[in-house]
């Protein structure tokens, strides 16, 4: 098995693709900060202005700018000729590495389906991570399950650990946007559902729907019968993150494609108690346990018709778990070591970099 000193890494990176660079970002920066505490030379290819392209790209993205597609075509011819890919946007990454010649391709597919996203990448890589691994799914033996990270918490991991210190202001948080299911509709109802169960729970609780899809005139009247506040407005991240710090339990609903989302990360980091809207679908490399890294709150979705779940039963269940201050407390310390122990930079880099150093060739 060649040594540490002998490994080399490479990402290839597409800094115009911006669902392919803020996809990748948190693997790329695991295993860069990887690297950097074992001497491992680390380096991104495929660009030679990345952060020109960057720029580029958040220039063509703003509202202003999209009014004028002219202006949209300028940036892409510009950003052609300083070397930017054509192409779809897409959510895999490609990385390579290698020792004495001999090199392992590694492909990182975090798209939300827990489908395979490329038969092209699956035969040209070595291992195939994937964020959203269903365990129901049969999958080629190279495929292997990685957390699905969110990497806008990479510039705020110190204020997240901090906020483990919060005091609790709030028993119970659920702020999530109303949507879901293949059109963003689908999983409306269930989303509502969830809020008028959890508006009969008997705590302090802060409640926020934020609606996004559908017809928002049915929805809100919905949400308003039931007591539930709700937005159209964009709510900042840090006070989103502020309140749930501050809550005893944060209520993380399923995504779109009934994976694990991104919020995982940020209550995670924080020591938080997540509470799923029910048990787990998908996989991590290293598993989340019911009751150990997170509560189920037991409200099955079935896209597109009445939920089939007791919003009494599931308000009482969570009241239940508000007596039990040593529980939810221990769940509170698990999640915690969860993070540092598994979702850290340095901490995910190492586990891709094990995960890929045994397909080198002994020399």
């Amino acid at each position: 098995m060649p040594d540490a000193q002998a490994l080399a890494v490479e990402a290839l990176i597409e800094p115009y693709n911006r669902i392919h660079d803020r996809y990748q970002a948190y693997y790329r920066t695991a295993l860069a900060a990887y690297c950097s505490s074992h001497e491992i030379p680390f380096r991104e290819t495929g660009s030679r202005f990345p952060k020109q392209l960057r720029f580029l790209h958040r220039v063509r993205a703003s509202r202003k700018l999209a009014r004028h597609p002219l202006g949209q075509g300028f940036i892409d011819i510009l950003a052609r000729l300083m070397g930017a890919r054509a192409g779809r946007e897409h959510a895999l990454g490609a990385y390579v590495l290698s020792s004495d010649g001999a090199a392992v391709n590694v492909a990182i597919d975090a798209f939300d389906s827990g489908e395979i996203q490329s038969d092209e990448m699956l035969k040209w890589c070595d291992v195939y991570f994937k964020t959203n691994y269903w365990p129901t799914r049969t999958y080629p033996a190279k495929v292997l399950p990685i957390a699905n990270v969110n990497p806008d918490v990479l510039p705020h991991l110190s204020y997240l650990r901090e906020a483990r210190k919060a005091d609790k202001e709030w028993d119970l948080c659920a702020f999530f946007r109303v949507w879901g299911g293949s059109d963003e509709l689908q999983g409306i109802e269930h989303n509502l559902a969830i809020f008028e169960a959890l508006a009969r729970v008997k705590c302090r609780k802060y409640l926020l729907a934020s609606v996004v899809s559908g017809d928002v005139r049915a929805t809100t009247a919905r949400l308003e019968k039931a007591g539930v506040p709700w937005t159209t407005a964009w709510v900042p991240r840090s006070e989103v993150w502020r309140i749930a710090s501050h809550s005893r339990l944060n209520v993380v609903r399923h995504g779109m494609h009934e994976c694990i989302p991104w919020r995982m990360t940020e209550i995670l980091a924080m020591g938080g108690c997540p509470v799923l809207d029910y048990a787990s679908t998908t996989r991590w490399h290293v598993p989340l346990v019911e009751n150990v890294h997170y509560l189920n709150l037991g409200a099955p979705y079935n896209p597109s018709r009445a939920a089939e779940f007791d919003r009494d039963e599931v308000a009482g269940r969570v009241e239940a778990w508000l007596a039990d201050a040593d529980g939810l407390r221990q769940i509170g310390q698990n999640t915690a070591r969860y993070f540092d122990e598994h979702l850290t930079p340095k901490k995910l880099g190492a586990y891709m970099i094990d995960t890929a150093r045994p397909h080198l060739p002994v020399q």
